[in-house]
């Protein structure tokens, strides 16, 4: 499982050039990818973000290349264009003020457009290939931070579904009692009322089994628990799981909110928020979750 959240850097020097790929993340509903890349290598940039689209679900992303010459890595480079262009205008200056001497190779080597120094490769090819591979450094470092983040959020993550399990147990092993109670409660209520004339003592057990049954929450808990199951497996699996943990989630919401509405039992309603207060806090992980 992958956190959204993640750095990834990639750095290489070679050919006459340092190249620097930085990986920033955040957590985002869909996959948002920014590239900032120098204008000599801006025809690389849907490259770069086709890349990171095979490698990422959900995130914001921010990718930032940098690009520098190496200082001191320079060869001399002879320019034979310019070399015969000022040969040809110091013939005509010569002939034109009838001047002496001989337009030599030291002196057509003085000029700094004849002889000059380059970068030792410069090749469209090179710079291309070189920012490829600091990108894919990057990512590689950018995958194994997410990775480790993400193992960190499923250890915090199970730990509370193991919260959850134990709260949903007190509240089965609570449940038959409080049902008990309730019944007990609304007959003596009843013969009170009535001061033990009961006309049709069927019909007022009919009546009492009909409410303890609205208030039964044996199906909720059944499903908390399936849902709370669901949700361990999903964290086991490699693919993105984010959109999935949130929907099991939902469901698992869904029960707490009627467990709560059906308590009618101080210990029940205690335990039902502590079950939403155990969801909220999963649910603020999940939302780093790719």
């Amino acid at each position: 499982m992958r956190s959204m959240t993640g750095y990834g850097l990639g750095e290489i020097k070679a050919s006459g050039w340092n190249l620097k790929v930085e990986i920033r993340s955040v957590n985002g509903r869909y996959l948002d990818i920014h590239v900032k890349i120098p204008r000599e290598l801006s025809n690389l940039e849907n490259q770069v973000i086709a890349v990171i689209q095979k490698r990422a679900d959900r995130g914001k992303v921010n990718v930032h290349c940098f690009c520098q010459q190496s200082k001191g890595v320079q060869r001399p480079d002879i320019s034979f264009e310019n070399a015969r262009q000022y040969y040809q205008l110091l013939t005509q200056l010569k002939d034109k003020l009838h001047l002496k001497g001989e337009i030599d190779l030291q002196l057509l080597a003085t000029f700094p457009e004849v002889i000059k120094p380059t970068n030792l490769d410069n090749d469209e090819t090179v710079l291309p290939a070189l920012l490829l591979k600091s990108l894919e450094k990057a990512i590689e470092n950018w995958e194994t931070n997410k990775l480790d983040e993400g193992n960190n959020l499923s250890r915090d993550m199970e730990k509370r579904l193991k919260i959850l399990s134990n709260i949903i147990k007190e509240i089965e092993r609570r449940a038959p009692q409080r049902l008990e109670d309730y019944q007990k409660k609304i007959k003596d209520r009843l013969e009170t009322f009535l001061k033990g004339n009961i006309s049709d003592p069927q019909r007022l057990h009919q009546e009492i089994f009909l409410m303890s049954d609205r208030l039964d929450i044996t199906e909720e808990c059944t499903r908390f628990k399936s849902h709370l199951k669901s949700f361990s497996q999903a964290l086991q699996q490699r693919n993105a799981v984010g959109n999935k943990l949130n929907f099991i989630l939902q469901e698992l919401q869904r029960e707490a909110n009627t467990i709560s509405a059906k308590a009618n039992d101080l210990l029940i309603s205690k335990a039902s928020i502590q079950l939403r207060e155990e969801i909220e806090k999963i649910r603020e992980q999940t939302q780093n979750i790719e």
